[in-house]
């Protein structure tokens, strides 16, 4: 004999108790779902507290959500540094540059000088600059400098001479002095430079005989 015995609902209740069968009542008949909503409306119950979200949880919820990482980036505060470009020069600092023919130099770093934040650079050329001496700089502010050897002072037959250029991408302490002009005020200050080195064995071919 099976001993599943089905259970019969409420239109055959005679039929039932001859079978010796039990029947549900139809309150277990009636869907979970339903019974909840009752309890509901009753009052305070198990089923009002499943029903309404706890305060707590959704402060947990808000707070684990506020401190998800943003999905965009944040562009970095750092001030990043003022470049030159050696291979952009017009003329190659690697190398001794001879003028004994009194030939003019034109050094234009208009396209080798470059800031990725897009500040503004300050440009200082220097000739055989010599600190402490309290000597302005030979060019401030430009990107092309122009070096004529029977014209410059500073040029001495057989004494190889420097030319630096200096940049910066905040202001220096002052223009009117050149160690106040390599003077870094700003912390955030970055510079950059290149020398190059010029000479004259002699400086005959210029007007007067040169030295």
């Amino acid at each position: 004999m099976s001993r599943w015995q089905p259970v019969l609902d409420s239109e055959s209740p005679q039929l039932a108790t001859r079978a010796g069968l039990r029947l549900r009542p139809e309150s277990e008949n009636r869907p979970r779902s339903m019974d909840l909503q009752q309890d509901a409306r009753k009052g305070p119950g198990l089923a009002r507290l499943l029903l309404k979200p706890l305060p707590g949880v959704v402060l947990l919820f808000s707070l684990v959500v506020s401190c998800l990482p943003p999905d965009f980036e944040v562009e970095s505060a750092t001030n990043r540094p003022v470049k030159i470009d050696k291979s952009l020069l017009t003329i190659n600092p690697d190398r001794f540059i001879d003028v004994t023919n009194g030939e003019v130099l034109v050094f234009d770093v208009s396209t080798a000088v470059s800031d990725p934040d897009g500040d503004t650079i300050e440009y200082v050329w220097l000739v055989n600059y010599e600190p402490n001496l309290g000597a302005p700089p030979d060019a401030v502010g430009f990107t092309r400098f122009t070096f004529r050897p029977c014209e410059n002072p500073k040029l001495v037959p057989r004494q190889p001479l420097t030319l630096e250029l200096f940049v910066l991408d905040r202001r220096p302490l002052s223009f009117d002095d050149a160690d106040l002009a390599k003077t870094i005020v700003d912390p955030e200050t970055t510079t950059a430079n290149v020398v190059w080195f010029i000479g004259a064995d002699d400086l005959s071919i210029c007007p007067g005989g040169g030295q």
